[in-house]
Parts: C-alpha cells; sequence; structure tokens
C-alpha cells in the first residue's frame, strides 16, 4: 500500500472513530440548548450508559445486561462538548500514527481494550461509587501502544503523545485517573505484541 493511501486509510478511520464518540454529545447538546428532546436527556444517558460500580455490587440495573455494556456504552457520554473535544484532539493526534504502524484493525481494537481497561482499572482502584464517563482510557491505550511500539527511536512521536497526554489531564475537571492508567496499561501490553507480517511465500 503506498503512502498517500495509508494515509487517507488512517485519515477514515480516525474520522469513523471521532464521529461516533461525538454523536451521542451531539444529540445531548442539542438537547440542553432546546433544539430537540429534553434538557434531562444528559442525566438520563448517564444513568444508562456511565459506569456504575455499584451495578456489579447488588445494585439495580435499568435493563438487562446493563453491567455489561457498561464496560464501554460510557466512553460514549461526555461531561459536554469541551470534554468531547479534548478527547476527539487526543483521538486526531494519535490515531492516524496507530494506524499507519498497526493497520485499522488493531488501532481499533486497541481503542476497545483501552475503554475495558479502564473501566476495570475504575473498579478496581477507585474509592467510590461515583459514574464515570468518557473516552480517555481509550485515548491512553492508543498512547500506550505507540509508545511501547515507539521505544527510544522515535522522539517526535513520544513528544505528540506527551502532549496528547497533558491536553487530557489538563482538561479534566474530576480526573478519573484509574481509567487513564488501566487505558494506557492495555494499549502498552497490546502494542508490545508481534505485528502481523506479510504472508511467507512457499517456493515450488
Amino acid at each position: 500500500m503506498s503512502g498517500g493511501a495509508g494515509g487517507w486509510r488512517a485519515a477514515l478511520v480516525t474520522l469513523a472513530a471521532g464521529l461516533l464518540l461525538a454523536a451521542p454529545e451531539l444529540v445531548l447538546s442539542g438537547a440542553e440548548a432546546g433544539f430537540w428532546g429534553a434538557p434531562g436527556w444528559r442525566l438520563a444517558a448517564i444513568r444508562l450508559g456511565a459506569f456504575w460500580p455499584g451495578l456489579l455490587s447488588g445494585a439495580r440495573a435499568v435493563f438487562p445486561g446493563q453491567p455489561v455494556a457498561m464496560f464501554l456504552s460510557y466512553g460514549l457520554i461526555h461531561d459536554g462538548p469541551l470534554h468531547l473535544s479534548i478527547n476527539l484532539g487526543g483521538l486526531a493526534l494519535l490515531m492516524p500514527r496507530l494506524v499507519a504502524r498497526s493497520g485499522a484493525g488493531r488501532a481499533c481494537a486497541i481503542l476497545v481494550a483501552g475503554l475495558v481497561g479502564g473501566s476495570l482499572a475504575y473498579l478496581l482502584l477507585g474509592d467510590g461509587a461515583a459514574p464515570m464517563i468518557g473516552a480517555s482510557g481509550g485515548i491512553f491505550a492508543l498512547a500506550g501502544a505507540l509508545l511501547a511500539r515507539s521505544g527510544q527511536r522515535r522522539p517526535l512521536g513520544l513528544i505528540v503523545i506527551a502532549l496528547a497526554l497533558a491536553l487530557e489531564i489538563d482538561a479534566a475537571a474530576d480526573l478519573a485517573w484509574q481509567a487513564h492508567l488501566g487505558g494506557f496499561a492495555a494499549g502498552w501490553l497490546l502494542g508490545r505484541g508481534r505485528e502481523p507480517g506479510p504472508p511467507r511465500r512457499r517456493a515450488p
């Protein structure tokens, strides 16, 4: 695949992931602005989709399967446009690089694994029953994977990663450091894995 084609693929994958993250916030912000729905939609979305640790210790779920779905659904809900924008900024910085290095499928898998890893870390290391929202666990996973793949050979890449992490941390009004740590660890572990190589050709 040529560099131009690879660049377009990375851009399209990043755009698709960004749209997936942005769509719920667009609906919720529009409802709060009075364009449609009701202002209470955000609270309803948090109740339905946030990561609630109590659901795994006896609290009653709103719908069947919520205790499982919340390990991913929390990443689709944000506290507002600023919260979403920071995560989209990290996605735009990191996702194209990871797609270019590891492929679209692997990069998307790492993003999802970061959400799961972030929720597990929040469950194990958190000290309360407060709900968690936001895709930063997945963004930190992208950073962890890139760091694992780069080592010390790509200082520019490390600078970009550090910038993305700084933006995440500085903009977080209520920092869920457990999710960031868990997402980063998941991405780093997956980034250490062997990349798929071209298929071998057998001699006749």
